[in-house]
């Protein structure tokens, strides 16, 4: 047998004793047997996926017919996408609340708190800045990803900034304050001639800044309806007429999306053109929405949790912006109001509700 040069002394009496050598006399055939099969892997990872929320985006399995449910009915499809199975390798955690307090105890943060506890992998947060109050309050560890928020992470001190977050929050916010300001010129273009806008929600100071520049651009004033969670709906609709607005804009704040389609109704009672965050003012009767396309919010918040499952640290997620818009439209009620759109206002249209 000739060798080659490169062959060890060991390869050459594993080769001999497979010939038939016998070298066993010699003690040389230690090592030389075949390596035992690997192991059989082990169960994979099971990641628990908590849901912090009010109503139906804190379900398993939620309508897609609002758009915060449909926004969490893409986040659920995406994670799928991205090889969550549920009962395999996820187990998801909603936890509901109520506006309520119990013995001084704010529900919201009891829920919080027990979904440290158990405790979950990441914990996801809907639209509302006390949910992420309330996640942060209970947890600086666990990562928050936030899906939709409707406000300025950084101006509400959840973020050092957009590109940076800096803490355990990242996620994908519902609309930059730029976004907010188009909804007044939206609906002065869909109803010519509007000159008096009441703003419900989270209001800013309407004597100054941005919004006071934007009144001015478009020939409007605005005014600032009472709170709706200590007068009621129907007060802060009252209160509009009585001032004689004839426009409404409909910002974020405490319990308005869960209210969104009675915040339409009564805008249709009222005959009061107005234009909302929340598809869910159209669809109970209200005029127009401008919002952030929910299936990108929600597909991109399970790309988030993804990352962080696989390691990233929310501190060094971007925080993003969303970059499509739909613009929803009642013809039932624009019919209702006389109102007859332009061509260009009408090309501009992204869905028609009947």
């Amino acid at each position: 047998m000739i060798l080659n040069a490169t062959r060890t002394r060991r390869a050459f009496l594993c080769d001999l004793a497979r010939l038939g050598g016998s070298l066993a006399g010699l003690g040389l055939l230690a090592g030389c047997a075949p390596a035992p099969p690997p192991s059989a892997p082990g169960p994979p990872r099971m990641y628990r996926v908590g849901l912090l929320a009010t109503g139906q985006l804190a379900e398993v399995s939620p309508s897609p017919r609002t758009g915060e449910s449909y926004a969490l009915s893409e986040f659920w499809s995406r994670l799928a996408e991205l090889g969550y199975v549920e009962g395999q390798n996820l187990t998801r955690e909603g936890r509901r609340f109520v506006a309520t307090s119990v013995d001084g105890v704010a529900p919201l943060d009891v829920r919080a708190a027990e979904l440290v506890r158990l405790p979950v992998d990441v914990i996801v947060i809907g639209t509302s800045p006390p949910n992420i109050r309330a996640a942060m309050a209970a947890t600086t560890s666990i990562p928050i990803v936030m899906i939709g928020l409707n406000t300025d992470p950084v101006a509400q001190g959840f973020a050092e900034s957009l590109a940076r977050p800096g803490g355990n929050v990242t996620g994908v916010i519902g609309a930059p304050a730029e976004v907010h300001l188009k909804r007044p010129q939206l609906l002065t273009e869909a109803v010519p001639g509007v000159s008096k806008v009441a703003v419900l929600g989270d209001a800013p100071d309407l004597a100054s800044g941005a919004w006071i520049s934007a009144a001015a651009s478009l020939g409007v004033e605005l005014i600032s309806l009472p709170d709706p969670s200590r007068d009621g709906f129907e007060s802060a609709f009252q209160y509009a007429v009585a001032e004689r607005a004839d426009g409404l804009v409909i910002r974020s704040g405490p319990s308005l999306g869960a209210n969104a389609q009675l915040i339409g109704s009564l805008a249709a009672r009222y005959r009061l053109p107005g234009i909302s965050i929340h598809r869910e003012f159209v669809t109970g009767g209200g005029l127009m929405a401008y919002e952030a396309r929910a299936s990108e919010i929600g597909r991109r918040a399970a790309d988030y949790v993804d990352r962080i499952l696989r390691g990233a640290r929310p501190a060094d997620l971007p925080i993003e912006t969303p970059t499509r818009y739909d613009l929803v439209v009642n013809l039932r009620t624009a019919r209702a109001l006389g109102l007859t759109f332009s061509r260009d206002f009408l090309a501009r249209i992204d869905e028609m509700i009947e």
